[in-house]
């Protein structure tokens, strides 16, 4: 199989308390969407951001109504995408 081109995922702060801020480095074209999404430990999407070539390169993402724990954020672009596991506690 193709290797998928990874993506830095880059979020802070970690651990979170609630709100969450996703770096997005990579430029988006108009061609391509992109997703921030994250995971719960089932692997359930409990937050959705769609991406686009106008997005802002800080997306912020509001978890405090979560439950404590450990969470993945995952962050696709094109057919790029990367991961990265956070922990929420508040």
């Amino acid at each position: 199989a193709p290797k998928v081109p990874q993506l830095e995922v880059k979020t802070f702060p970690n651990p979170t308390n609630g709100v969450l801020f996703v770096e997005v480095r990579e430029s988006i074209t108009l061609e391509e969407a992109g997703e921030i999404r994250v995971l719960n430990a089932v692997g359930e999407t409990v937050a959705h951001i769609s991406l686009r070539a106008s997005s802002a390169k800080l997306q912020e993402i509001d978890l405090s109504n979560l439950a404590n724990g450990i969470y993945f954020v995952t962050l696709r672009i094109g057919d790029q995408q990367g991961i990265r596991r956070i922990v929420h506690r508040h």
